[in-house]
């Protein structure tokens, strides 16, 4: 009767031993599943189009260090420097499209401009004076 038990006792250590390397591979494929599936669900996906009526550039400080907006003449981009003063535009209207340069208070001081007439270089002096122009 002992020798009953004992093989009785193998045979069920053996099914438990299936068992348990049963669980463990099944244990290891969801894991990796799992791992696959959140790997690429990570993968950043880059959008085909952006739609948006105006973008702010910021740096670290939170300071607008450009902007691209739609004016009611047009298109505008401006990049400002660190004291959020714009220092150089680019802007696209139905007569043309220019291209103009401010110094730190915001004065003009060039502009490079084509319109249905032609294009012209304008550049001023501190003052906003013309300097020069360039038909």
């Amino acid at each position: 009767m002992n020798e009953v038990n004992t093989t009785a006792l193998l045979e069920r250590v053996k099914r438990l031993e299936r068992q348990n390397k049963l669980i463990k591979l099944t244990g290891i494929v969801v894991a990796l599943g799992m791992a696959f599936v959140l790997l690429v669900g990570a993968k950043e996906k880059v959008p085909k189009e952006i739609v948006a009526e105006s973008f702010r550039v910021v740096d670290t400080q939170g300071r607008t260090r450009a902007a691209l907006f739609v004016s009611q003449e047009g298109p505008m981009l401006v990049l400002s420097d660190e004291n959020g003063k714009g220092r150089a535009a680019l802007g696209v209207s139905p007569e043309g499209s220019m291209l103009g340069f401010s110094d730190k208070n915001e004065k003009l001081r060039a502009v490079l401009g084509v319109s249905p007439e032609g294009s012209a270089l304008q550049l001023y002096d501190k003052n906003g004076k013309t300097e020069f122009v360039a038909p």
